[in-house]
């Protein structure tokens, strides 16, 4: 590789600001990912940092495409996702994104999903509950779901995330 190779997203990272963290940040706000256009498409600047990284590394002149299947995340101690540091970026799966979503607490799940029905405190009564079919019904009426739900919430298909000893809020 010589000193003149180049990369799109050089451009952005001179204009990035560096937050007391070690984080570039480029964007609008710190919450937003940072886009381009780029052939055509629009495209996210950390994966572009992540191409080009990988590129640099093997001494390419182009970026080195993120193989499929994988995808550019953030690592777990960046704070902001308008983040471009490229070693702030790594691939991973959509599993490990939503594994690394759960670790920083930024998951929607249980109360923080906007389509919830139930509460923690919900769920923790319905698992306390005896599990018969009139009770399973019963509980399906009162919290205004089905008999196959209250069933996965008994049997932690649903929810399993929850404690089961932490003590209602």
């Amino acid at each position: 590789m010589t000193a003149s190779t180049t990369f799109v997203i050089d451009r952005y990272l001179e204009r990035a600001v560096r937050h007391e963290s070690g984080c570039l940040l480029y964007g609008p706000t710190p919450t937003t990912y940072g886009h381009t256009q780029l052939n055509g498409d629009w495209i996210a600047l950390h994966r572009l940092a992540l191409e080009s990284r990988l590129a640099r590394k093997l001494g390419l002149r182009h970026p080195l495409p993120i193989p499929p299947g994988r995808m550019a995340l953030h690592r777990p101690s960046c704070v902001a996702r308008s983040c471009i540091e490229p070693e702030h970026i790594r691939s991973g799966t959509a599993k490990d994104n939503a594994q690394d979503a759960i670790t920083a607490g930024n998951a929607n799940r249980g109360e923080r999903n906007g389509h919830a029905k139930l509460t923690e405190v919900d769920v923790r009564a319905i698992r306390a509950a005896p599990r018969t079919p009139a009770t399973r019904r019963e509980l399906a009426e009162a919290f205004h779901v089905d008999v196959a739900h209250i069933r996965s919430i008994q049997s932690r298909r649903f929810w399993r995330w929850l404690d089961p000893d932490e003590a209602a809020a």
